[in-house]
């Protein structure tokens, strides 16, 4: 095999590898993108349900002291009803009493006494009855003042905990940015480490070993490969959802030497296209193809393009081809 030979196998074989090592470095992002992203949501769905597990102890918390508030005052209440209870039926005596003498005969020093007496009395009620009106609103405003406080010491809690779960998010978030930058980086220097500009080169050596029918020279001497056609590898199989628009745009860039496109109507279809051939280093070339009923015809023109490639290809006398269907 002379050092033309030697190169355009060489071609044909590093060719022939690109497209899986690019396929493999775009599958290799989307799966450990998603197991850093399914990481990262089990990470923030842990600190959600921490974050309202704290609430729901915290309001637990605060209705408890809500209830021991009202308690409180219920309690309080009730004792200053029990004093208010005793002095309105004072107040029913003095006034029963109040109404006896004055329809009564009693004497005038009597009369006078009995009636000092009785004043007294409802300036005592009176007095009372205000105490009584300043301990209950008092005793409200307790009430109130405690379970503000209660309130407050919930409000407190409830932002300090909210505050130290928006920090986490924050870390997490920063933690999956730096993961995901970094092997965005790493594919990036995969994908550079395949040496696009070699191999836009390396491209040219292949077109130029494929026999033109125009100026058709018969071979004198068998090749090294032949070339059988061309491969297709659809972005569709290997580019999903999860592969940024930065890295699709990076490969369509620097592999465009590779890179077919074909519009019908609306829609497009594109991808990587290489030559596909086979090497001479063993004796047979077998090539099954596989093909439904309807297909039937598209396989035997394959198959007669690849027949006609080698008879280009092979000097006469050097080729023998058998064809099963």
């Amino acid at each position: 095999m002379n050092s033309l030979d030697m190169q355009f196998v060489d071609a044909l074989q590093k060719m022939e590898d690109i497209p899986q090592r690019i396929i493999t470095c775009f599958k290799s992002y989307s799966a450990r993108y998603k197991q850093l992203r399914e990481a990262y949501d089990v990470q923030t769905v842990y600190a959600d349900r921490e974050l309202q597990s704290i609430k729901e102890t915290l309001t637990k918390k605060r209705d408890e002291g809500f209830k021991e508030a009202d308690s409180m005052q219920e309690m309080r209440l009730a004792k200053l009803e029990k004093v208010h209870e005793i002095m309105a039926s004072a107040e029913r005596v003095i006034s029963a009493k109040r109404s006896a003498m004055s329809t009564g005969t009693l004497s005038g020093a009597v009369r006078e006494a009995y009636t000092q007496s009785t004043i007294r009395a409802d300036r005592y009620l009176s007095s009372f009855k205000s105490e009584y009106e300043s301990l209950t609103s008092a005793v409200k405003d307790d009430c109130t003042a405690l379970k503000k406080a209660v309130q407050s010491d919930y409000d407190a809690n409830v932002d300090q905990a909210e505050k130290k779960h928006s920090y986490t998010l924050k870390v997490l978030l920063d933690e999956f940015t730096e993961n995901k930058d970094e092997l965005l980086a790493e594919i990036e220097e995969a994908l550079d480490s395949l040496n696009p500009s070699f191999l836009e080169t390396v491209q040219e050596v292949i077109d130029s070993n494929i026999p033109a029918v125009s100026n058709y020279k018969v071979p004198g001497v068998m090749p090294s490969a032949v070339i059988f056609g061309k491969k297709r590898y659809p972005e569709s199989i290997f580019i999903d959802q999860l592969v940024p628009p930065s890295l699709v745009n990076k490969l369509r860039m620097d592999f465009s030497f590779l890179y077919y496109m074909d519009k019908e109507g609306t829609s497009l279809s594109r991808g990587l296209e290489t030559y596909s051939g086979r090497r001479f280093d063993e004796p047979l070339i077998n090539r099954l193809i596989l093909y439904t009923k309807e297909g039937r015809e598209a396989a035997i023109d394959y198959l007669r393009a690849i027949e006609m490639r080698l008879f280009m290809a092979i000097p006469a006398g050097k080729l023998r081809v058998t064809m099963i269907d």
